[in-house]
């Protein structure tokens, strides 16, 4: 989970965390989550953010799985 604010021309993430709520309950979500410490706040362009969002949604539309490499996967958490 990210905790996300904007202003006029940037997206910040403040805070990033591991969400372990009920996602078949929509109430629920956010409530439960582990923040991790010592990662500081990440600034994006807005309008880059914005066509990121839109090239996931057009991949997710056709279907297009990534698969990640096995040095590319994260096996472990530190909260």
């Amino acid at each position: 989970m990210v905790e996300v604010e904007t202003d006029e021309n940037f997206v910040h993430w403040n805070k990033f965390g591991l969400e372990d709520s009920d996602a078949q309950k929509p109430e629920e979500i956010g409530k439960s989550v582990a923040w991790f410490t010592g990662i500081e706040k990440l600034s994006f362009n807005k309008n880059e953010y914005q066509s990121v969002i839109n090239e996931f949604r057009i991949r997710l539309n056709e279907n297009i799985v990534y698969t990640p490499k096995e040095s590319e996967i994260i096996k472990e958490y530190k909260i």
